[in-house]
């Protein structure tokens, strides 16, 4: 695209991780792609800079469908929302190379394309908790179930109380 290449590079990620949403082994199947374009998009990468004579060329861009597929590899299996979200979180850290993604991006050749945007998904996880590490809530009863609290009265005089437990045999 003429104009605002990443982002319409980003939109093949979605579309491919949309895809892959519907299958039963999401996680591996992006894991598979990932390394898959990585490793056509190395030696293709060196090429496309030489082609066009300078760094990181705007029509090259597997970056971005890497750097999207392992952004969203880390919520589970993505909602349309999600989707999008993590379009506009990519974007975002894509845009503005925050420390160290610009550092990564001057690494020569392929490498520097391709890793830019693998360390700026980095920062995308690192923003976003993931439903895969994170223990579900909501999911069990508590074991012991308090009805009431005993509290003091805000301006009344306070007495210690035994433990209930503590008297029992």
């Amino acid at each position: 695209a003429p104009v605002a290449p990443g982002t319409f590079g980003t939109l093949g990620g979605v579309a491919l991780a949309w895809g892959l949403s519907r299958t039963d082994h999401y996680l591996a199947l992006v894991g598979a792609a990932s390394v898959a374009l990585y490793l056509v998009g190395r030696p293709l990468g060196d090429w496309a800079e030489v082609r066009a004579g300078g760094k990181d060329p705007g029509f090259f861009v597997l970056d971005e469908v890497i750097g999207y597929l392992v952004t969203v590899a880390w919520v589970g299996r993505p909602t349309p929302l999600t989707l999008v979200v993590g379009f506009f979180v990519f974007r975002l850290f894509d845009i503005l190379k925050p420390w160290p993604v610009r550092a990564v991006e001057n690494i020569g050749g392929g490498d520097g394309i391709l890793l830019d945007d693998v360390v700026a998904s980095g920062h995308c996880v690192s923003a976003a908790p993931s439903s895969i590490t994170l223990p579900r809530t909501g999911c069990h009863a508590p074991t012991i179930m308090r009805t009431s609290d005993d509290l003091p009265d805000p301006l009344g005089p306070t007495r210690p109380r035994p433990c209930p437990a503590a008297t029992e045999n």
